[in-house]
This record gives C-alpha cells, structure tokens and sequence, in this order.
C-alpha cells in the first residue's frame, strides 16, 4: 500500500499483478481507503474478471465496511436498475 502511495503522490501509476494469490485485492482496497481518508470519494472503478467480482465485494464489505460498493454487473436490465451509479465509492465490474 506504500508504494501505491508514492506512486500517487508523485503522479505516477503501477500495476500489481502475479498470479500467486499475495493478496493485491486487500492491497488496492488498502489504497482506495487511503484515499478515502485523504477527502478523495471517487468514484472508484474496478474492472476485473467476471470469476472474481463476488470476490471484490465480500472484501470491501469485510476490510472496508464504511466504503460504499457497488457490484455492476448482470442482464442488461439488471445493470439499468442499478443506475445512476453512485457518484463516490467503489464500482466493481467486469469487462464481460
């Protein structure tokens, strides 16, 4: 979460990215709650596999309870019942 910091406070961006399971989930919400602390709301977006966005939300929900999330995805009706999306918090989705 540190070097994500830095990166952002020097105007510079970085990919975490393994397939080993370390753990990049809690640290980008680790980073996200950082920034919500700091004043920043979002909206955040998070793209990610479609095997993988439950995921997302159970642990927003568990290491970052007062983070509002939002799971967008589903038919296309689905995904109109949930609009407007939120203008501050989290939206997880995927690119399927």
């Amino acid at each position: 979460v540190e070097w994500l910091v830095s990166l952002y406070e020097n105007g510079l961006n970085g990919i975490l990215a393994d397939e080993r399971g370390l753990g990049k989930t809690v640290q980008c919400l680790g980073f996200v709650v950082y920034l919500w602390e700091q004043g920043i709301e979002g909206p955040f977006l998070v793209v990610a596999p479609l095997s993988t966005i439950a995921n997302w939300i159970t642990e927003c929900h568990c290491w970052a309870p007062k983070l509002p999330c939002l799971m967008y995805h589903g038919t296309k009706e689905e995904r109109a019942r949930l609009l407007p999306l939120p203008s501050r918090g989290l939206v997880v989705t995927s690119f399927e």
